[in-house]
């Protein structure tokens, strides 16, 4: 079953993958990492797909409150959301150090809250990708588009595990006059 936990980084040595740290959680759960790095707290905040049998007694994983756990069962239906509140969350604690759990949880459910306010207001659209990236775009599958960098001809467009990346508007097939107007016009 998938949960939102709060999991605490385990530093690894000696490793091959240049991951310095990865959560503190057996080998077999299945996660994805909403938001944190040990470097503002000694928790993130990760999707785990957890067995139904699963004893919550581990006291490196603990469940998020029932408001974070609405806020983010909502926004999975929006994923711009969690992606644009991971990085705002990113900002915010950049010069933080060592937040506990309590303000973790109270940021980033204000964050994400805002996002989730704001999305009426949002151009974002789902586009379909033309080329196929290992690892990165599949061809076929649709993307949120979030932004255009009219400079360099790039979307900004939301992955399925929340981060943002930019792509040339060929990748999508993708009007640059369209962009112009979806996303800039409020701009000028």
């Amino acid at each position: 079953m998938e949960y939102f936990c709060f999991i605490e980084w385990d530093e690894i040595e000696n490793n091959e993958l240049e991951i310095p740290y990865l959560p503190k959680i057996p080998d077999n759960i299945p996660f994805m990492l909403i938001a944190g790095n040990p470097d503002i707290s000694k928790w993130g905040l990760f999707e785990c797909d957890l067995p139904e049998d699963y004893d919550f007694v581990n006291p490196n994983l603990e469940l998020v409150s029932e408001e974070l756990d609405i806020l983010l069962y909502s926004a999975k239906s929006f994923p711009p959301a969690i992606a644009i509140a991971r990085n705002e969350f990113e900002i915010t604690c950049n010069n933080l150090k060592n937040i506990t759990k309590q303000e973790f949880t109270d940021l980033f459910s204000k964050i994400l809250k805002n996002q989730l306010q704001l999305q009426k207001y949002r151009p974002f659209f789902m586009a379909e990708a033309l080329v196929d990236e290992e690892d990165f775009l599949v061809k076929g599958a649709f993307y949120w588009i979030t932004g255009f960098d009219p400079e360099n001809n790039e979307v900004d467009w939301v992955s399925d595990d929340y981060f943002i990346y930019q792509s040339p508007i060929e990748d999508f097939g993708l009007n640059p006059h369209d962009l112009k107007r979806i996303f800039l016009e409020d701009i000028n």
